[in-house]
């Protein structure tokens, strides 16, 4: 004799599977997202150490740790205002030419913030070295900054501006008046 096996399954062990599915996903889910919790802390401590470390090397009296300083911050996808002000202070301030070169260039890699934008427009003006002035005037073409063009003018119109930048400032204009 055949016996007959009831395949409909009764609803209450229908009910506990899905209560143990549901169950598992949600502490699954509850498990990763601790364990992403742990990670963000874990990288935002680190990122803060490191730009403790970039603003301890801007101190130093040694222009190569000042440099190392700046390439740190080239390596982060995105920056605060603190580093941005840092990079504009060096530009500004420091007494190497080339620190400032090396904040030049991040700040151009930084071109998209608008306050590192502003300051490599106005640079030019401020900048007595030649060699300075002419890497400012050819990143300033690079990122293709038209609102450069007054303060290139006003380079030209200074008498104190030596002729091999007033000339880099003459084909700067150009360029940016044709892009």
């Amino acid at each position: 004799t055949l016996k007959y096996v009831n395949m409909v399954p009764n609803i209450w062990t229908v009910a506990a599977a899905v209560a143990l599915l549901v169950g598992g996903l949600f502490i699954g889910w509850q498990l990763s997202n601790q364990s992403n919790q742990k990670v963000l802390t874990s990288l935002k401590e680190e990122i803060q150490t490191t730009k403790e470390m970039m603003f301890a090397l801007l101190q130093q009296e040694s222009a190569s740790n000042r440099i190392k300083a700046i390439n740190i911050s080239q390596n982060f996808q995105q920056v605060d205002d603190d580093i941005i002000n840092a990079l504009i202070h060096t530009l500004n301030n420091d007494q190497s030419n080339n620190v400032k070169l090396a904040a030049i260039e991040a700040l151009s890699h930084f071109s998209s913030v608008l306050s590192a934008r502003k300051a490599l427009i106005h640079a030019p003006g401020e900048q007595n070295n030649p060699v300075v002035q002419i890497e400012l005037i050819t990143t300033l073409v690079a990122i293709e900054e038209k609102q450069a063009l007054q303060q290139l003018e006003r380079l030209i119109e200074r008498e104190e501006t030596l002729k091999k930048v007033k000339d880099e400032a003459r084909l700067g204009s150009i360029k940016l008046q044709n892009i």
